[in-house]
């Protein structure tokens, strides 16, 4: 089975921007050698990229049965949901960075929430940056 690239481009655009944005807040929050920190914010677009295309079929995962009639089928909950784990998760991996100057990236918490903001509104944001696009990168597969 063939995998539809559509559905996969948007949400790993909206994670290489998220990651560039964690690697811009990395530079600027730098505690240890340029080239050490960067190598590290480099390790982030991965998870970030994995994240975005999460985010952009959050439906699916809320249309599922078992999501019926609770919680997990709110949109608002979820994508709240998203955002903290996702800022939770660069903000643990920015503390386990050794640096020059003791453990951790000192990332502010602020800073990850807002690189969990980009991916947890993913959707919302591709309306804006999507038309932008030339046509293979938007996800409406015209050439």
């Amino acid at each position: 089975m063939a995998v539809d690239l559509n559905l996969i481009i948007p949400g790993v655009i909206i994670g290489i921007i998220a990651g560039a944005i964690d690697l811009f807040f990395m530079i600027k929050d730098e505690s240890g050698a340029a080239n050490q920190v960067i190598g590290h914010g480099l390790g982030s677009f991965v998870p970030l990229m994995i994240a975005g295309v999460f985010s952009m079929h959050l439906e699916w995962l809320m249309s599922m049965s078992f999501a019926q009639g609770n919680i997990l089928s709110n949109e608002i909950v979820m994508r709240i949901a998203l955002i903290v784990v996702v800022a939770i998760v660069t903000f643990s991996k920015s503390k386990l960075f050794k640096g020059a100057r003791g453990v951790g990236t000192h990332e502010s918490f602020l800073h990850t929430l807002i690189i969990g903001a980009v991916v947890g509104l993913a959707p919302y944001l591709w309306l804006l940056i999507g038309p932008a696009l030339p046509a293979w990168m938007n996800g409406s597969g015209a050439s």
